[in-house]
């Protein structure tokens, strides 16, 4: 006998909407399919979703790419389930299969790139190689000749080497009572074939959204990987959605379906997967969207921004009367620091945001990190030779390495020179362990870093005496909390206030003019970060911005 279906009971216009997102988030659990694709849109309960999925299981596995939001899933999940990257998962499973500890530097395939400037007197990007699992190209067999020299993985390449184990013997894919998969969406082929082989042996679960691809120019990233597994394609895939946003008010989601209709009639995001994305009504959310009805946009010159932003914050707080958190979006992170330094000047003590961006380059710490735990270690004298020697010498050194890979780096280098170095790597490890350190060789060691002692004995100076004598800012807001990123960077976060800055085509358009795919996927990202108000503010004189064309005039408020 059939079920009779049952209306679910709503006394108002929330408990009927409790009762309609329940029901999504309960088809998905009472489905039977072992590979789930689940599209939940911006601030759609994606995290709650996951923890329903993992009660009652022990055995779990949560994979990302990006290692900020693992750490947020892995607090949020925290006993629940295993999180970790993909290269640290790579790493984690090919460490099992060679019995062995695996090296990691993130930075190798630059190290490999150079090396195979001055062997193959030719330029390759190998990352680009790997994100596409290109198997058959020639020249991975030099990465590969290099990469064991090294003995070192990438972060890149560790996950490819993790695939070709599994795909030799599957007896080395690991099972697990249940799988999921965050931010598919910005998965690469390589990335995407790690998880196909996983979900050989294990219910998955796959989550993201094809309106919020970030890293296709990245990493090679594709949106079309979920939209297949979304589609009729894949039938072993059963596709769900959440649609419900308790995240955003009202307008910021109006804004949102605003941006995606324009786009479409214009011709874009064609292979986008159709999909609602509803304003979730509670108390709360209903009295916000009430307060804050439409989304700010203002034209300033540049060096008025951070004038704006603190005039912003003020006339926020005294409609908020509570505490909130602000989030700041802008295109680089050379407007992300000067935006943070205008705000410092201004009194605000709580900002956070990247001061530099030296993970990206080659360094000395790198290579000392690796010297003091090995000084033979071969990596750690390849870094060193590409900052301290020519041009010349570093390309005899290379060449020379490669005519006999059972030499090691340290006996092809002059002995003086070796012995140098060792000695700065003692004065770390010394420093490190707190031991005194002769001072002409501390001096060298801090000259060797670019580090200036009374340099920093002024800066801390100068910090003590600003805590005790603040600039004249308005107390109240000094230390309201105030993150400062990129779009990119700014996946996953969210805050009450978000201001986008430097909102102009020139810098938020791709190629500066005509708009596509990917720039209507960075406004919405950034956009949608919201939990009260935004504010948009762009920096080109009498030039609204293309995209803000795009939303209703009546969700825009224009401040003179």
């Amino acid at each position: 006998m059939e079920k009779a279906s049952i209306e679910p009971k709503a006394s108002d216009k929330y408990e009927l909407a409790e009762a309609e997102r329940t029901k999504y988030v309960n088809d998905i659990l009472d489905s039977k399919a072992d590979k789930k694709v689940v599209v939940a849109g911006p601030g759609t309960g994606k995290t709650f979703l996951f923890k329903k999925i993992l009660n009652g299981k022990t055995k779990t596995l949560t994979l990302s790419f990006v290692n900020s939001l693992v750490d947020d899933l892995s607090l949020e999940l925290y006993g629940i389930s295993e999180v970790r990257t993909l290269h640290s998962f790579g790493r984690s499973e090919l460490s099992k299969v060679l019995k062995k500890e695996v090296n990691i530097y993130s930075k190798l395939s630059l190290i490999i790139r150079q090396d195979f400037k001055i062997l193959a007197n030719s330029d390759i990007d190998f990352d680009v190689l790997f994100h596409e699992k290109k198997d058959d190209d020639a020249n991975l067999v030099f990465y590969e000749t290099r990469r064991h020299y090294y003995d070192y993985y990438g972060f890149t390449d560790v996950i490819y080497a993790a695939v070709k184990i599994f795909e030799a013997n599957k007896n080395n894919v690991p099972s697990y009572q249940q799988i999921l998969i965050d931010e598919f969406q910005d998965f690469n082929k390589l990335e995407v074939s790690m998880i196909d082989l996983l979900a050989e042996k294990s219910p998955i679960l796959l989550a993201g959204d094809d309106d919020q691809a970030l890293y296709e120019f990245l990493k090679n990233a594709s949106a079309y990987h979920i939209r297949l597994r979304h589609g009729n394609e894949t039938p072993d895939y059963v596709a769900f959605n959440l649609p419900f946003c308790s995240r955003c008010p009202e307008v910021i989601v109006e804004a949102t379906n605003d941006l995606i209709k324009t786009s479409k009639e214009k011709g874009l995001l064609k292979e986008r997967i159709s999909k609602p994305y509803i304003y979730f009504p509670n108390k709360d959310k209903d009295r916000i969207s009430s307060q804050f009805p439409t989304i700010s946009y203002a034209n300033k010159y540049s060096k008025q921004v951070p004038w704006f932003i603190e005039k912003c914050i003020g006339e926020t707080a005294k409609a908020i009367k509570n505490r909130f958190d602000v989030l700041i979006i802008t295109s680089n992170n050379n407007q992300v620091r000067a935006i943070a330094k205008a705000l410092t000047e201004k009194g605000f003590r709580n900002l956070d945001f990247p001061e530099k961006r030296k993970d990206r380059e080659i360094n000395f710490l790198d290579a000392f990190d690796m010297l003091i735990e090995n000084k033979e270690d071969n990596l750690g004298w390849r870094i060193i030779a590409s900052l301290l020697l020519s041009p010349d010498e570093l390309d005899t050194l290379i060449k020379t390495s490669s005519e006999n890979l059972t030499k090691k780096l340290i006996e092809l280098l002059p002995a003086d020179f070796t012995k140098g170095v060792l000695k700065t790597a003692k004065a770390i490890k010394y420093i490190l362990n707190e031991k005194a350190v002769n001072p002409e060789l501390l001096a060298a060691t801090f000259e060797q870093f670019g580090i200036n002692p009374d340099k920093i004995s002024s800066d801390y100076l100068c910090e003590e005496f600003y805590a005790l004598n603040p600039p004249s800012g308005k107390p109240a807001l000094r230390n309201i909390p105030i993150k400062i990123t990129t779009i990119q960077s700014s996946k996953g976060l969210a805050a009450d206030v978000v201001f986008i800055a430097n909102f102009d085509d020139r810098y938020f358009l791709k190629d500066g003019s005509t708009i596509t795919d990917q720039d209507i996927c960075n406004f919405l990202v950034a956009l949608t970060r919201t939990k009260k108000k935004a504010f948009l503010i762009s920096t080109i004189p009498k030039k609204a911005p293309s995209l803000l064309k795009w939303i209703n005039r009546n969700k825009i408020e224009v401040i003179r």
